[in-house]
């Protein structure tokens, strides 16, 4: 979706575990989110949302300072 609705040209993907819980962060540098605060998602944004409750966890998506758009997903993690 970033590529082929957003236009970006560049993703970056950071990966942090920390405590119980594991922090991805997926952002870009394309259009971004046509409405952030929208409650109607797409197929991708559902996805990952049950994904991330189904792990006992969190997203959150919102448009970057300058521009892109960028998902944020909290799973939690056990050793």
């Amino acid at each position: 979706n970033s590529v082929e609705r957003g236009g970006a040209q560049n993703i970056w993907i950071d990966m942090q575990k920390q405590e119980q819980y594991i922090f991805i962060k997926i952002s870009d540098d394309g259009t971004g989110f046509a409405d952030a605060e929208s409650t109607h998602y797409g197929i991708g944004i559902r996805s990952i949302s049950k994904l991330a409750l189904e792990h006992k966890g969190s997203m959150n998506h919102y448009n970057g300072k300058e521009k892109g758009a960028v998902v944020e997903v909290r799973l939690e993690y056990k050793s």
